[in-house]
């Protein structure tokens, strides 16, 4: 570029000189030519950098661990004129991942090529960010240059990979067992037993507030009472941050692991949910999923939460304050080295997951 405008400005010292030692018809066009194309070039690329647009987009809208993405990156002119050759700079990062990748893509659009594809791989598991940077962009003689911030990004969730035995149906085991009369049970439908508190939606009775937690957790809290339909498998998910090399792929199988029991829970029609503490909102989160979609959806969240310090500690005081019902022994997903007999704990630096998904799919 600088060295474009350094010829530019010889080669026009060069034609002045030429017409004030020559009067002559053809240095005087020629002196004009190379005044006006460079100008009508600047108009051009002033108008076009005024009504520069920039679009993002991802075919998939999600991806599993390992598989390539591909990004495809747009610029559009909301004048029309035709748009010089740019450079649009972005920034991609994953979920609790400190390293960012900086990409650089050449819109060439002298060829009307306004859309470029970049590959993106997915070493982990989380949440992509895709986040605008700027754009350089140059006029159709390459002498004029300008740089356009933007603002704005684009989120693809990236799930792990299922453990193998939690993608198997359990039909067939369960096809195998004898079940005799002492095994079934007569349910007498609703009952006055308060098994569970969520948050108030609407068309909830007013008569099932309960107002002590309501007041504690400023928004209205219900009660839920003993329907078959409310009993669930509550998994705690511990999203403690470990300060060590490796945590990053650690954390992956955390979400292998979540992510797998899920899967096995509702291929076979039970309901489950992902117990998170909610590092902005400071305070326990249960995510309830029983169908593929309201699993994809808590998994995002999941993936979404930052992982800070002292997370078991602060799930287990939050517990009381939040009104969750804990069964005996739930499952606890973590990285850490627990000694508890509260917890069914799935330590996933030293337990073998495949392992533990089998045992539970012969369950």
């Amino acid at each position: 570029m600088k060295r474009r405008k350094i010829i530019y400005a010889i080669g026009l010292l060069g034609v002045f000189i030429l017409n004030v030692f020559y009067v002559n018809y053809q240095f005087y066009v020629l002196l004009l030519m190379v005044i006006l194309i460079p100008f009508l070039s600047l108009c051009m690329f002033l108008l076009s950098r005024l009504g520069l647009a920039l679009y993002f987009c991802v075919p998939d809208t999600k991806s599993v661990q390992g598989k390539k993405l591909q990004l495809l990156v747009k610029l559009q002119n909301n004048f029309p004129v035709p748009l010089a050759d740019s450079s649009v700079y972005f920034i991609i990062s994953c979920s609790n991942d400190e390293k960012k990748e900086n990409k650089r893509v050449n819109i060439n659009t002298f060829f009307d090529v306004y859309t470029q594809k970049v590959t993106m791989n997915t070493a982990h598991s989380g949440i992509i960010t895709v986040q605008a940077d700027k754009a350089v962009m140059q006029d159709y003689l390459h002498i004029f240059s300008n740089v356009r911030q933007f603002k704005g990004s684009l989120w693809i969730p990236v799930f792990p990979k299922l453990l193998p035995a939690s993608e198997r149906d359990n039909y067939e085991h369960m096809e195998g067992i004898d079940f005799n009369n002492d095994q079934w049970q007569m349910l007498s439908g609703d009952s006055d037993e308060v098994i569970d508190f969520c948050e108030y939606k609407d068309g909830d009775s007013m008569n099932k507030v309960h107002w002590k937690l309501s007041v504690k957790n400023e928004e209205l809290i219900v009660k839920k009472f003993g329907d078959i339909d409310d009993i669930c498998i509550r998994i705690l998910v511990d999203l403690t941050y470990q300060d060590t090399e490796g945590f990053r792929y650690q954390l992956d199988k955390i979400y292998q692991m979540a992510y797998s029991v899920g899967h096995y829970y509702v291929r076979n029609d039970v309901k489950a949910s992902f117990i998170i503490w909610d590092f902005k909102a400071d305070k326990l989160v249960e995510h309830m999923f029983s169908t593929d979609a309201e699993l994809e959806r808590a998994m995002i969240y999941l993936m979404s939460q930052k992982c800070s310090i002292n997370v078991l500690w602060k799930m287990a005081a939050a517990f009381e304050e939040s009104g969750i019902r804990m069964p005996d022994k739930p499952y606890l997903i973590t990285t850490g080295e627990y000694d508890s007999r509260d917890y069914q704990i799935i330590n996933v630096s030293e337990d073998n997951l495949e392992q533990i998904i089998e045992a539970l799919y012969q369950y």
